[in-house]
């Protein structure tokens, strides 16, 4: 690729030969000037970097998370003995949101440069990175070369899994914080005995322990682990609506990996069942961490459906399949009265041997548009309309509520960790 600067080297010989026209010994002199631009050209050809001198790669996490910036890394590495100047473009899947889309850069000789950028995707599903594509200049500066360098790059986008870590931070601070705060001990499993402290109340001191030390120890507990956490997911119409990039289905599925990581973390034994019209998938519940990632792959391939939930099939059946007691999360969302009577006579199939939780997914633009000033006569029907099925949501929420179903109604950002602190008190409460 021929730069300015080769061009006005060009243009020289042209000028002598436009000359030329005039004065016909002109000519040889623009022979001589085309001779020696051809000369100082193979130079550089000959002292720049060749294609097969450069080396790329890329690197990137095995999975990356929907919804966030994920780093990939490219390696440009110079085993020429020429500084290498360049600019590169990787060829990140169309879908996903890339930034910044060209770098440049230089590496000296017989070393390596390091570049990163993001990448967000949108969608869970695999997706194939292209080829990186590399443009450096020669060493005299008198042409471009561009060299496509090609990859066989797949990787699959999976719900959020980078702020697992930080949500079970969150979460070991917020089960201390409550465990504290409210100190109830039923339910719960005897740890060790230990000392008393004077934050120790006095009813947990073990007098046995007492007498034969002949100084004051306490009962210490700990929450009881290795229970069942059922995830259940509503796939149906209402989660196919957008919440901001992003599905309903998909923040609800990125809520309910942390909590099955911070689950199994604890011990506990984690469960999935997805639903649409009929019954998707069912992992029954195990404990481990290989059952997190079983269910971390078959979230993978849930995708949402236009068409009906059945509530009443999906919920009889996990009461049905669920021996024992469990915490059963319902990620689900309702847009009119049929769907909210629906909900409410299938949760109560869980009861009183489980105990539910439902998890609700609003559309934000209903909250919107209930709270806009109405300008003509079509915006005051939106605001009634999305009034009312506002009403008829919090009146749904109380129904649960009042019926002993735990109804967690948040913004869709703040659901992880609602979702994971109602987890914890439950547990404080041994509730479950």
């Amino acid at each position: 690729m021929p730069p300015p600067r080769l061009l006005w080297l060009a243009l020289v010989p042209a000028l002598i030969l436009l000359a030329a026209s005039f004065v016909g010994a002109l000519v040889w002199l623009a022979l001589l000037a085309l001779l020696l631009l051809a000369v100082v050209l193979i130079l550089d050809i000959r002292l720049s970097v060749r294609p097969r001198q450069i080396h790329l790669s890329r690197s990137h996490e095995p999975l990356l998370s929907i919804g966030v910036a994920n780093v990939v890394t490219v390696a440009v590495e110079n085993r020429s003995h020429q500084r290498l100047s360049f600019v590169l473009r990787d060829e990140a899947p169309d879908a996903f949101n890339t930034s910044p889309l060209t770098q440049s850069g230089s590496v000296s000789p017989l070393s390596r440069a390091v570049l990163e950028y993001t990448v967000v995707p949108f969608r869970r599903g695999a997706y194939t990175f292209g080829a990186i594509n590399l443009r450096y200049t020669s060493a005299l500066g008198l042409f471009e070369r561009q060299i496509r360098y090609p990859t066989n790059d797949t990787v699959p986008v999976y719900p959020d899994i980078l702020e697992l870590r930080k949500h079970t931070l969150t979460a070991r601070g917020t089960e201390e914080e409550t465990y504290n705060r409210m100190r109830v001990r039923g339910g719960t499993d005897f740890e060790r005995l230990r000392e008393y402290t004077p934050d120790d109340e006095f009813r947990y001191i073990d007098w046995k322990a007492t007498a034969r030390t002949y100084k004051p120890i306490a009962r210490q507990y700990q929450t009881e682990r290795n229970q069942n956490i059922l995830l259940v997911y509503d796939l149906g119409r209402q989660m196919t609506s957008p919440y901001g990039d992003l599905l309903k289905a998909d923040y609800a599925i990125s809520s309910g990996v942390v909590l099955s990581y911070v689950g199994a973390q604890r011990g506990e034994k984690i469960g999935l069942l997805t639903f649409a019209d009929a019954i998707r998938a069912y992992l029954p519940p195990r404990a481990g961490m290989p059952q997190f990632k079983r269910v971390l792959d078959e979230l993978y391939k849930a995708q949402p459906e236009l068409v009906e939930p059945d509530y009443e099939a999906a919920l009889a059946y996990a009461a049905l399949r669920s021996s024992r007691r469990s915490l059963v999360v319902v990620f689900t969302d309702v847009a009119d009265n049929t769907s909210a009577r629906s909900l409410l006579r299938s949760v109560a199939l869980l009861q009183p041997k489980h105990l539910p939780v439902v998890v609700l997914l609003m559309d934000p633009t209903l909250r919107q548009y209930a709270d806009q000033e109405p300008e003509d006569e079509d915006g005051l029907y939106r605001t009634a309309v999305a009034q009312r099925l506002l009403q008829e949501r919090a009146t749904l929420a109380r129904l649960l509520e009042t019926r002993g179903v735990v109804v967690i109604d948040v913004p869709a950002p703040s659901l992880s960790v609602a979702l994971v602190d109602s987890y914890l008190r439950i547990k404080a409460r041994a509730a479950l």
